[in-house]
């Protein structure tokens, strides 16, 4: 602020929000009618933090058809290969809320 001291810390204790911006609405509402019905969840996100961070953002727009995380399962790969994509099904595993949180963190800052 212009002339005035600013207390720096007041910045660390206001709150974080994540808004979808309106022209993705579309897309919020398509992946809540896909999860309708569904049982499971697998998300094939690049094996980067940023991919964890969005497989969460997605499962959050799904909540009400996925009240447990025993049924979202996470594919792993690196490369588009045939081996790589059948080892990633083949060895599927879960969500890492700590990566998650480490590029909700990134973002904040």
């Amino acid at each position: 602020e212009q002339g005035t001291k600013m207390d720096e810390l007041r910045f660390f204790a206001a709150p974080c929000r994540k808004r979808m911006p309106p022209e993705k609405m579309t897309v919020l509402q398509h992946l809540q009618h896909e999860a309708e019905g569904c049982h499971f969840i697998c998300f094939w996100f690049d094996c980067h933090p940023d991919g964890e961070a969005n497989c969460f953002d997605v499962l959050a727009t799904c909540k009400d058809n996925f009240q447990s995380l025993d049924q979202v399962f996470r594919a792993r790969f690196s490369a588009l290969t045939s081996w790589e994509i059948k080892h990633a099904y083949r060895n599927l595993g879960r969500l890492d809320i700590r990566q998650a949180l480490a590029v909700d963190g990134q973002q904040e800052i």
